[in-house]
């Protein structure tokens, strides 16, 4: 889940930071996700608990109102008020932001049986955490609707003064006296729910212990002029995914984050995952995590040594060719890739050295960096390596020198025409047709160039501008 939420977070939030097992969180500690987002500029603190159930199943409405268990409002409750008393003085509560921004969140692949109208929607805040169909929908509670829930609230805080007496006597008379009876008395002629009933039924014969004591430290601890606060805040996400689809959740997050086809996404997901294994398994002080930590890191380093390396010799003899061109020489070639997906460079033998210089000048001066050079050597490779290694955000071009065989120009346009992830089998109907290479570049603007021979060529020519037709508006073609 923690991986699929940074994944997700690197393009829909202008900034965020994500940590795992926050001290002070309490039941809420597995996830805390704060959050910017880009359209409505609005901040979010997620105190998130996962309950994740193996065979999913349905979660009955009264689990909500008992005393403990998985999903138990009241445990949460506890939480919350700690939260908020320690919200503006614990060191790693504060690096949470201004408690107006929390939000408390139970996260579960179950069902849970709700009779009131789901709320939120893709629009949202909150349903950025979505992982299932719902289309970012949660459980909230309101007074009108979910009365069973209030009225279960507002029944412990009736006697909450009286738990808070017999606490103070238990902690202080040792075996069950008759200060201690009579408060319980009290609190038994006040019709408590069965759950307490039957505690405290137990508790009027029971030497005290600690295992019969502790919920009623816990009542006496909680607040509960806050519960209407906690109810406010408190939200439940049922129908989540279950683990095992979180793989295929997060690839295609990731295509997104690191604008890349489903095939370069693919390569980069073990080396994600491995990231997000050791920062889970890590002890010690909180590690929060945001756009510039260690997975991100890793995915930029995996595209950009392995683009270096295949590109290596290309830009080597480039950069060794003495000829240099002012930003006036390459202008027209800059805005024709700047207006361009696809564009083709025609060259003769004469000025092929020169065109690929010009066009690494043209490059750079766009602030290109990383650009995927292969030349007709690699062609066996092509298909293979393109797949891999890009598009991605960190190698937006890919700049292939076609020689003097204008067959490979060819096979280049097929590859741009093929499905994105080869992998995929899919039947003819028009919605489940694959996005090809072409529609991913045109989708993150990225660009590719080709640098091809200007001799019997017109069938190449023809091909190429069926293909500007078709994905280009204001096409350049170099004749």
């Amino acid at each position: 889940m923690a991986a699929f939420l940074f994944a997700r977070a690197l393009y829909r939030t202008e900034e965020f930071s994500l940590a795992s097992n926050v001290d002070g969180a309490g039941a809420f500690d597995d996830l805390v996700f704060r959050y910017r987002l880009r359209e409505s500029d609005v901040w979010k603190t997620c105190f998130i608990q996962l309950k994740h159930k193996k065979n999913g199943g349905t979660i009955q409405r009264s689990s909500l109102i008992q005393m403990s268990g998985d999903f138990s409002l009241f445990k949460y409750f506890m939480s919350f008020c700690v939260i908020k008393k320690k919200a503006a003085t614990d060191r790693n509560l504060k690096q949470c932001g201004p408690f107006i921004d929390f939000e408390f969140v139970i996260y579960t692949n179950a069902k849970i049986e709700n009779k009131s109208t789901l709320q939120g929607g893709d629009s949202d805040p909150l349903s950025i955490l979505s992982s299932g169909t719902d289309y970012g929908k949660y459980i909230a509670f309101d007074k009108d609707n979910d009365k069973d829930i209030f009225g279960f609230f507002e029944d412990l805080s009736r006697y909450h003064k009286l738990f808070i007496e017999l606490d103070s006597l238990l902690k202080n008379g040792g075996e069950v006296n008759k200060g201690i009876k009579e408060t319980i008395t009290k609190i038994l002629n006040l019709k408590p729910n069965n759950e307490i009933l039957g505690k405290l039924n137990t508790l009027k014969s029971t030497v005290k212990t600690e295992n019969t004591t502790k919920w009623i430290e816990e009542l006496a601890t909680c607040d509960f002029t806050l519960f209407e606060e906690f109810l406010s805040k408190v939200k439940i996400f049922p129908c989540q995914s279950n683990e095992e689809s979180f793989k295929e959740l997060i690839e295609n997050e990731l295509q997104d984050a690191c604008k890349a086809s489903p095939s370069v996404a693919n390569t980069l997901y073990p080396e994600y995952e491995d990231g997000f294994s050791n920062w889970w398994r890590s002890d010690g002080d909180v590690e929060w995590f945001n756009e510039n930590s260690e997975p991100c890191q890793r995915l930029q380093k995996k595209i950009t040594s392995r683009i270096s390396k295949i590109s290596e010799r290309e830009i080597k003899e480039i950069v060794e060719c003495s000829r240099c061109f002012s930003q006036r020489h390459v202008q027209k070639l800059s805005d024709d890739i700047k207006q361009s997906t696809v564009l083709n460079v025609v060259t003769n033998s004469d000025s092929h050295s020169l065109q690929k210089k010009k066009i690494y000048h043209a490059l750079n001066n766009l602030g290109y960096k990383n650009s995927l050079f292969i030349s007709v050597n690699y062609l066996i490779d092509l298909p293979t390596l393109i797949k891999e290694f890009w598009p991605s955000k960190w190698s937006e071009i890919l700049v292939v020198d076609c020689g003097y065989d204008f067959n490979t120009a060819h096979t280049m346009l097929e590859i741009l025409q093929e499905p994105a992830d080869c992998g995929k089998r899919l039947d003819n109907s028009d919605e489940n047709k694959a996005e090809t290479l072409i529609d991913i570049i045109q989708k993150y603007q990225q660009k590719v160039v080709l640098i091809s021979p200007g001799i019997n060529i017109s069938g190449f020519q023809k091909k190429l501008r069926i293909i500007y037709r078709e994905f280009e508006d204001n096409c350049n073609i170099k004749d």
